[in-house]
Parts: structure tokens; C-alpha cells; sequence
């Protein structure tokens, strides 16, 4: 289980048990201020670890573009533009791969007519 699913998980029987303190018509005022907390943590929680995750997939990205452009010296800056958004797209869609890919076999293309003429 990922780290959301076990703060849902913990919300989740914090309030089943709370809906059965209800429908039994239990007061019990500790467990139910302790239950309460628990969800107020639960909230906490689950916004902090949004915002790190968030912060980890930015400084991978930086890390993955600078090496991908320090690789591709040669690339354009077009192309360097392009890397720089890459790593912060999901699924890993392999784009920066083709434009490079496009962008080396431009210039090949380009310097196989200069030497022709």
C-alpha cells in the first residue's frame, strides 16, 4: 500500500467507527475527540505529502534535464528548451528521445549536403 492509501485507510475507519458510535447512540466524548484528532493528523498528513512528492519530482527533473542537456552538447537550444519540460510530464512518453534523435539527424542531414557541394 502506497503512502495515501493508508492515511485514507485511517480516515476511513476513524469515521466507520464514529458512524458506529452514532447509530449505537454512544457518547463516549475521549474516544471520539481521539478519532477526531486522528482525522485532523490524517489531513495534515496527506497535504505535507503532496507537497514533498511534489518537491521530489521537481529536483529529479532539474537533475534529469541538466544531465540530458550536459550529455547533448551539440543540441540546439530549441532542443534544450524541450528537455527542460520533459522530465515533469508523466507516463515518460520519451519525447526529449525523439527530438534529440530529430535534431542530431538534422544536422547530419545538413552537413552530408555541405560536403556534397
Amino acid at each position: 500500500m502506497g503512502t495515501y492509501e493508508i492515511i485514507i485507510l485511517t480516515v476511513n475507519i476513524s469515521v466507520l467507527y464514529l458512524a458506529i458510535l452514532d447509530k449505537q447512540n454512544r457518547e463516549e466524548k475521549d474516544t471520539r475527540e481521539y478519532l477526531g484528532s486522528i482525522i485532523q493528523f490524517s489531513n495534515l498528513t496527506f497535504s505535507i505529502a503532496a507537497i514533498v512528492f511534489v518537491a521530489i519530482k521537481i529536483i529529479i527533473g532539474i537533475k534529469t534535464s541538466y544531465k540530458i542537456i550536459k550529455a547533448n552538447k551539440g543540441a540546439s537550444k530549441n532542443i534544450c528548451l524541450q528537455i527542460l519540460i520533459v522530465p515533469f510530464q508523466t507516463g515518460g512518453m520519451g519525447f526529449d528521445e525523439g527530438a534529440i534523435a530529430q535534431d542530431k539527424a538534422f544536422k547530419k542531414k545538413k552537413g552530408d549536403e555541405s560536403e556534397e557541394d
